[in-house]
């Protein structure tokens, strides 16, 4: 049966949160990027995934449709209220798959919490090095300019916080017992190639798959092939 993703509601802490849901066990989180929200990174691979899966995507704190406090926004904020939607859903062990910055969240996590991560999907994900390629340091003032505008206070206030912020975890890649697959856009001008690989070799149990003609979105641009390679690797 092909079940429709649902957007529910949960209060993390003081925190009225957004999260589409779709299947049945065993679970997958699935971990939006700073730049967008879970409708907009994942709508096209909740409901393929939820045929074998329940698949849970959280709007993060200052995301989508979830409050959007007036406070500092960092990589430790965003990191903190995942756990403690982890525990607000009673979500005992998990596949988590990452996008860019949602990446390092996953990757901080497998970190912390060894026992509950059963597999890893890295998606250009951030946490690899504290270096944008060329096109990331050309687009970085324009997105400011954009949120800028848009008065989008969230974006506004990651960007000055990752700048001090060391999201840096290459001398624990190691330490990574859970099953991981690392995909990429091969032409990702915001976290090149290189950083893939290099995780590749660093992380034990690990395989990298590489998106032809792609750029940072691979589950967006590439949904059908990056569903078969998510599902026939969470299987």
């Amino acid at each position: 049966m092909h079940s429709r993703a649902e957007e529910k509601q949960v209060r993390v802490g003081e925190v009225n949160t957004s999260y589409l849901e779709c299947g049945e066990s065993p679970t997958v989180v699935l971990i939006h990027g700073g730049g967008g929200c879970a409708e907009e990174s994942w709508s096209e691979n909740i409901e393929y995934l939820a045929q074998e899966h329940a698949v849970y995507a959280p709007d993060l704190i200052g995301f989508g449709n979830t409050d959007k406090p007036e406070i500092e926004y960092s990589f430790e904020i965003l990191y903190d209220f995942f756990t403690q939607f982890i525990e607000s859903m009673n979500i005992g062990k998990a596949s988590l798959i990452g996008h860019s910055l949602g990446g390092a969240v996953a990757l901080r996590y497998a970190l912390g919490y060894p026992e509950k991560v059963d597999k890893l999907i890295l998606i250009d994900s951030a946490g690899f090095s504290d270096d944008l390629g060329f096109i990331g340091k050309l687009a970085a003032p324009v997105l400011k300019l954009k949120a800028a505008i848009e008065n989008n206070r969230t974006f506004l206030s990651m960007s000055r916080n990752l700048v001090k912020e060391n999201i840096l975890f290459v001398d624990r890649l190691h330490e990574i017992s859970a099953p991981t697959l690392i995909v990429w856009g091969e032409l990702d001008g915001y976290l090149p190639l290189k950083l893939a690989q290099e995780a590749c070799s660093a992380i034990k149990n690990s395989k990298l798959y590489i998106f032809k003609r792609c750029w940072h979105a691979p589950q967006r641009e590439r949904a059908d092939e990056f569903n078969h390679l998510a599902a026939e690797f969470l299987k």
